[in-house]
């Protein structure tokens, strides 16, 4: 019963960490895009009316930017920019 409970509390620590990792990366990531997407207004001089407008487009870049992302880790011999 003991080994039983010490592979589940193992168990419980790797998860543990794994999330604190998967936090860190997914963190990171969105202040990446927060950094590119004002990077990008400040480059091309946008602003939106009203933060409901500028959620939608940020919503766009982030999917415009994910897609260019994904598709220039495919190893083709063109890059998407």
């Amino acid at each position: 019963f003991g080994s039983s409970l010490d592979s589940c509390l193992e168990f419980l620590l790797v998860l543990r960490f794994s999330m604190r990792v998967l936090c860190a990366v997914v963190f990171a990531a969105v202040a990446d895009i927060d950094a590119q997407w004002e990077e990008f207004k400040a480059q091309y001089g946008k602003s939106y009316n009203g933060e409901s407008e500028e959620a939608e487009r940020k919503g766009v870049f982030t999917t415009n930017v994910q897609f260019i992302e994904a598709e220039n880790s495919k190893g083709h011999t063109y890059t998407l920019g």
